[in-house]
């Protein structure tokens, strides 16, 4: 693979760094999958469709897994544990050594699936690639867990246990928000306005579910007949009994799924739509100081101020101060909507970029959207630089004649070759250079010997 060259370095180092903020804010905030599901980052990776927000859940999966020991009897972490059942399951084709190894965006489909099937199976993902590896060296297939099982679930947004959790959580929202702890002033206020939230809404809705197997009986076996009645007998499900229970091509019996259950409405509750923009608001509007300034702030708010002073930077603009900004930095952690957030950055972004290709008329024909000016400016003062023998800047004479320049149509595009070799050799400034003076030299030279 080729080597990136400078400038693709730099932008490749924009790029990170302005999707940490989003990165920063899926994970601490709450911005992307639904936080409230659970906290279980097997769960939290699953549930995560937006790209950025995956990828912080990745990494979050990887960080808390590296550092716990496997089982008893493993030489590794859990981590590596789980590489190592996932790659002789199949579910990964990864060969990188496990030792230091992470799961990479390569493996994630994997991933994905294994955590599906586990929770569809009852079981962590573990468990069930434990079980799954055991059935690939078993001597017969590993046939159905038959048992019954009972589910209750509360469908309310009223998630967290008592107070005590929403305040955990707001605080810790607070502090990769803005890199610092909320005041007392502030918590109390927090508290008031959830037990305010709470009190207005109505009680949850409660599903109680029974789940059974009935078997599927193997219909070309022996009738199980009743000596008492002399007809052939009934399962509890209500099925004619046989002698034998089907099975499939691998030798697994086959059951039907009978689940039964009953639902009590009682009111939809504090939904988690509403207290996921309760919190993401109370964020925005109860921000650290008045002053709301950089030197003050961190988190999240400081990381996409970060990548606001970089997008103004890779397109030739003055980078505001952060008070400038405020409003838009905290409109974004103030929505709970993932996709708005990007959007909001995005609008921002088209702007200061449309903005450098009405100041660099040549751009015009060459820039795309969503790109920056530095893309293609970079380069060209860079040679520029090189020719003059001087530090060509953006707002140089030279530079804004060669970001102008009209061709025999009278229409900005970019020079071609011919064209700017032709511009620098007009220019006086060109005399100086040693080029210049060379050439100058060889051309005396060559009209001495040529005169004898």
């Amino acid at each position: 693979m080729a080597e990136l060259t400078a400038e693709q370095k730099r932008e490749q180092a924009m790029a990170q760094r302005a999707t940490s903020a989003f990165a920063q804010m899926g994970s601490g905030l709450g911005i992307g999958a639904n936080i409230y599901s659970s906290t279980d980052p097997f769960l939290s990776f699953l549930e995560t469709t937006n790209p950025v927000a995956k990828a912080s859940a990745l990494q979050e999966l990887n960080r808390s897994l590296s550092m716990q020991p496997g089982p008893a009897g493993f030489d590794g972490t859990q981590l590596e544990y789980l590489q190592t059942l996932m790659r002789r399951g199949k579910f990964s084709k990864a060969t990188t050594p496990l030792k230091g190894g992470m799961i990479g965006p390569g493996d994630a489909a994997g991933l994905d699936a294994v955590i599906a099937l586990a929770y569809a199976s009852n079981k962590d993902p573990l468990t069930y690639l434990e079980d799954y590896n055991a059935t690939l060296v078993a001597k017969g297939p590993k046939q159905q867990d038959t048992t019954t099982k009972y589910t209750k679930q509360i469908q309310t947004a009223l998630q967290f246990k008592d107070l005590g959790d929403a305040r955990q959580y707001y605080n810790d929202a607070y502090f990769k928000a803005y890199g610092q702890y909320p005041s007392a002033e502030l918590d109390k206020k927090f508290q008031d306005s959830w037990n305010a939230n709470v009190l207005t809404q109505d009680k949850p809705t409660t599903t109680s579910t029974k789940t059974e197997f009935a078997p599927v009986y193997d219909k070309s076996s022996k009738p199980v007949m009743d000596k008492a009645t002399g007809q052939q007998k009934k399962d509890k499900f209500g099925n004619l009994v046989f002698s034998k229970i089907a099975v499939n091509q691998s030798g697994q019996k086959q059951y039907e799924t009978v689940s039964t259950g009953r639902s009590v409405s009682e009111g939809e509750g504090f939904t988690a739509d509403e207290q996921k923009q309760f919190l993401a608001t109370f964020l925005s509007e109860n921000y650290p100081t008045a002053d709301f300034n950089v030197d003050d702030i961190g988190g999240a708010a400081k990381s996409i101020y970060d990548g606001i002073v970089e997008l103004h930077k890779a397109n030739y603009t003055t980078p505001p101060p952060f008070a400038a900004v405020s409003s838009l930095i905290t409109k974004m952690i103030g929505t709970a909507d993932d996709k708005v957030q990007d959007e909001l950055f995005n609008q921002y972004s088209a702007d200061i970029q449309n903005n450098a290709v009405t100041r660099f008329n040549s751009l015009s024909s060459v820039v795309k959207p969503g790109e920056n000016a530095a893309k293609y400016i970079a380069p060209v003062l860079a040679n520029l630089s090189n020719v003059f023998e001087k530090q060509i800047t953006i707002d140089s004479d030279i530079a804004k004649q060669v970001f102008n320049f009209k061709g025999e149509d009278g229409k900005y595009r970019m020079p071609n070759e011919f064209e700017l070799s032709k511009f620098i050799k007009s220019r006086p400034e060109y005399g100086k250079t040693s080029t210049a003076i060379n050439e100058s030299i060889n051309m005396a030279q060559s009209l001495k010997n040529a005169l004898g």
